[in-house]
């Protein structure tokens, strides 16, 4: 019995400190609109991410490095979109966007420009 207790392994803690490499690639920039405003008074906070994060990688993100409970993620993808300008025969091609919207429950503000 007691060989047994000292071969299983104990689960890894979890790190109380972020890990700002993954944060610096996964959180791109806060963004910053009307409806975005708008829903930070409702404790909704919108924020560009990398194109391979997933909705759980935010969360953990997020309540580490902010320490607030996050109740919802909801994921947007803005497709790139070809324009022509005004001459016509010109194209400008707008990027890509994958946007996050984070729902937290506590009263904290946050402070997302300083990611």
């Amino acid at each position: 019995m007691a060989n047994n207790k000292k071969n299983q392994s104990k689960p890894k803690p979890i790190a109380k400190t972020p890990n700002f490499e993954l944060i610096s690639k996964a959180i791109l920039a806060p963004h910053f609109s009307e409806k975005a405003s708008k829903n930070e008074a409702l404790k909704k906070y919108t924020i560009r991410i990398n194109k391979k994060i997933n909705k759980n990688t935010i969360k953990n993100i997020i309540e580490k490095t902010y320490d607030v409970k996050v109740i919802k993620v909801n994921i947007l993808k803005n497709p790139a979109k070809k324009k022509l300008t005004q001459r016509g025969n010109e194209r400008i091609a707008r990027r890509n966007i994958k946007k996050a919207i984070i729902t937290i429950k506590s009263k904290k503000k946050l402070d997302l420009t300083k990611l």
